[in-house]
């Protein structure tokens, strides 16, 4: 029986593709225990997973509290300090690379523990922008673990507790849905604005099925106090639509979107989170492309929304600045292709 630590706690998208991947791998080995380091809000889909399967709260920073950036430092520290003096791991997969992994990477393979470390300066080169291939998040997550001699691992996940009607309706009815209409999520925000879909076009979208579908309930999805300005104004210019930005746990989220029919997200968490419960997602996507290895395992790559220059795709995530003279050209994408994408679907 082995004891295994597997680390990935940055970005919620990346986590998602992971989630499926874990609880295959539990599942598979359930002679094995498996600690995960990730973000504690998929604390609640753990406990959907095998008993073998475990999740490790990573620390992060606090808001609005003062010397957070020492604080944080201080507590990284502290969670590293942890694992020295913890037992050893038999097995240790780090998915990602940032400085706090190399620190974890040394101690513990200095404790012992056979260690593989995730490499993404191919993954990430500039030579993929241009000559994309099949190489995928998924597929590098599951090239690291069989080096741990973790081998056949899939994409599979019970989703009943987030789908099962009654949690659905009692989760959609606290909020003020109609569990019999048609809903359309619409999470038209991006941590990264160059991946965010002009919100005056986005309005139109907004605007058509207020308007002219009364069989439409739309939701709009998100997190963050500019966020919910934004959505109270359209609130306040189509009052038949419903904001939930702020008003959701992480998994009541996920159950609203497995109820909805489909989801209209950016190249973002919302996107991810919508493929994981099997919600069809049309996603919008500007800089990046969703050939570039982040598109959701088990969503139809013909829902994606891009509009096809020489120039793009020029980034992964939009971190770097536009060169085009008409700036941003890749988001100049008119509303009815998002509507008939959804109508398509709905």
């Amino acid at each position: 029986m082995a004891k295994t630590l597997i680390v990935r706690y940055s970005q919620i998208g990346d986590v998602l593709i992971l989630l499926p991947i874990l609880n295959s791998l539990a599942k598979q080995y359930p002679e094995d225990e498996f600690t995960v380091l990730t973000n504690p809000k998929f604390s609640g889909i753990f406990k959907q997973m095998p008993s073998n399967i475990s999740l490790y709260p990573m620390v992060y920073r606090k808001q609005n509290i003062p010397l957070r950036g020492l604080v944080h430092l201080y507590h990284r520290y502290k969670l590293l300090a942890k694992f020295f003096f913890s037992k050893k791991y038999d097995k240790v997969a780090i998915l990602q690379d940032g400085t706090f992994d190399v620190q974890l990477d040394k101690i513990l393979s200095a404790k012992g523990s056979k260690v593989t470390r995730i490499d993404f300066s191919d993954f990430l080169s500039k030579k993929r922008l241009q000559n994309k291939d099949d190489l995928t998040l998924f597929k590098m997550y599951i090239s690291i673990l069989s080096r741990l001699d973790y081998y056949n691992l899939n994409n599979e996940f019970d989703l009943s507790y987030y789908t099962a009607p009654e949690r659905q309706n009692r989760v959609l009815q606290s909020v003020g849905l109609d569990s019999t209409g048609t809903l359309i999520g619409i999470a038209p925000f991006s941590r990264i604005n160059a991946k965010m879909y002009p919100l005056d076009k986005m309005e139109k979208v907004i605007e058509y099925y207020h308007n002219h579908r009364e069989d439409v309930q739309i939701v709009i999805l998100g997190g963050g106090e500019q966020e919910k300005h934004k959505a109270d104004e359209w609130k306040e210019r189509y009052p038949g639509i419903k904001s939930l930005i702020n008003k959701l746990s992480f998994d009541e989220e996920i159950s609203i979107i497995s109820a909805c029919k489909t989801v209209v997200s950016m190249d973002s968490a919302n996107m991810h989170l919508a493929a994981f419960v099997g919600t069809p997602v049309v996603s919008i996507w500007g800089p990046g492309d969703p050939r570039l290895g982040f598109y959701p395992v088990n969503e139809k790559e013909e829902h994606a929304v891009q509009k096809q220059l020489s120039c793009r795709p020029c980034s992964f995530w939009g971190e770097i600045p536009c060169v085009n003279p008409n700036i941003y050209e890749c988001m100049d994408i008119e509303p009815q292709i998002i509507i008939d994408k959804v109508n398509n679907l709905i």
